[in-house]
């Protein structure tokens, strides 16, 4: 120190400093610089500020039953409890006998009413049996063979009915013609006996010939104009038969073919009701094989036994879907609640994992619940949910999975404060209570 520092120093302590020796001086110095820096990075260091809860892995979806409509006899099962399963992975197999012959059984139907289809229509519309075979299964062209068959033997049926009308009415036709012929034939001979009565009617009324001649001659020429009568009257009755078995030919083909069109409504309405009841067999044929419905884990099984019935509707498994999600429910104590949001950061260490070989997964809060709950022992708690983004940990190119059910504690960053805040946060609190207590 200088002369001129002595002056603002009092007496004493200027005696002191005198008599003091120089690297004691230098010392004190240090330790005051020393502390004054502490002081002020104290000021002005900051530390997070944290709120801990203890709490355990939650699925962030809701829990996946599996279940089986129809039910069954257990077949085989391909998981166990703790697997992980991908969505549309076969879990368990249904003995499906009696699916896959109904399937079947339904298929032949409707293979069978197909080919059925093909001849009526061919049957109904006067066309030609002909269906492109090759873009029918094999199993099908021999349905339509035995349906060519059919068809043909129909045909000869219908033409044979149709030939015996075409030889009645050829027949008609026949008597028609010998009928007009007839009447032709008799009118000559008429013509003949009246012009013979004109002739001999003079002699015999001068004597020359007998009138018993003209009476012959007029009984035959009545007998001619009787017949004639018959024949005209014969003819219009032959006509009525033509016409009549003309119709008889076109009704055989009208009621043919109405039969197959009528026939042919029925199978396509058939058709239609077995490939609907076609889809349901589908279906139950494909649920005999019991797949997952979605990414996840095998937490529960409650089906174990090969052989086991299965009702309808019953639980067979229950699957924790894998999401990129991964929510962890902790328990907050009501003091700490006052300074937690939605959205602040926060760290999940897990109790599997040691934090300090393997880390946390980062975090922000999602959710706090609306009020406290209390437990059986009767502490009162928030709770609140963190959502991550990573579902696993990772060292050394190993992946670590986390798994619902695993127990966590959760650091939520509420802010920031000094170090000399935290120093002087007794100081303040004794303060505020100080000289208060009764």
């Amino acid at each position: 120190m200088t002369t001129e520092d002595f002056e603002f120093v009092s007496s004493v302590r200027s005696a002191v400093l005198i008599k003091s020796p120089k690297s004691t001086q230098q010392i004190l110095w240090i330790t005051a610089g020393i502390v004054a820096f502490l002081l002020i990075w104290a000021s002005f260091a900051s530390v997070d500020e944290i709120t801990r809860g203890e709490g355990k892995v939650i699925p962030s979806g809701q829990l996946q039953m599996v279940q089986n409509l129809e039910g069954g006899i257990v077949k085989e099962i391909l998981v166990k409890k703790g697997d992980k399963v991908k969505e549309g992975q076969p879990l368990l197999l249904i003995e499906n006998s009696k699916f896959t012959s109904d399937y079947a059984e339904n298929i032949a139907k409707i293979n069978q009413l197909i080919a059925k289809e093909i001849r009526l229509t061919a049957e109904a519309f006067g066309q030609p049996f002909s269906p492109k075979e090759e873009s029918y299964t094999q199993e099908q062209q021999l349905l339509i063979e035995n349906e060519r068959n059919y068809y043909n033997s129909n045909m000869q049926q219908l033409a044979s009915q149709k030939r015996v009308l075409e030889e009645q009415l050829s027949q008609k036709r026949n008597d028609r013609k010998k009928s007009e012929a007839k009447l032709e034939s008799l009118r000559k001979s008429y013509e003949l006996l009246r012009r013979e009565i004109e002739i001999q009617m003079p002699l015999a009324q001068k004597g020359v010939i007998s009138e018993v001649e003209i009476i012959k001659l007029q009984r035959e020429a009545n007998k001619e104009v009787e017949e004639i009568q018959s024949v005209k009257l014969s003819i219009p009755s032959i006509i009525s038969e033509i016409e009549e078995i003309k119709s008889k030919i076109n009704e055989a083909q009208f009621e043919f073919e109405n039969r197959a069109k009528k026939e042919r409504n029925e199978v396509l309405s058939e058709i239609i009701r077995l490939q609907k009841s076609q889809e349901h067999l589908s279906d139950q044929v494909s649920r005999t094989a019991v797949t997952a419905p979605v990414d996840g884990q095998v937490n529960q099984m409650f089906v174990n036994t090969l052989g086991g019935v299965i009702r309808p509707g019953m639980d067979l498994l229950e699957i924790v879907p894998s999401e990129d999600l991964l929510v962890i429910e902790a328990k907050i104590k009501p003091s700490d609640i006052a300074f937690l949001f939605p959205k602040q950061k926060a760290i999940v260490k897990f109790s599997a994992y040691d934090f300090a070989i393997y880390g946390g997964v980062e975090g922000e809060l999602s959710l706090i619940s609306p009020d406290t709950i209390t437990d059986e022992e009767g502490n009162s708690f928030y709770l609140v949910q963190i959502s991550t983004k990573k579902t696993y940990l990772e060292r050394e190119g190993k992946r670590l999975d986390i798994i619902p059910g695993m127990t966590a504690s959760v650091d939520i960053l509420t802010g920031k404060k000094t170090i000399m805040d935290y120093l002087l946060k007794p100081i303040f609190k004794a303060q505020s209570h100080a000289l208060s207590e009764r």
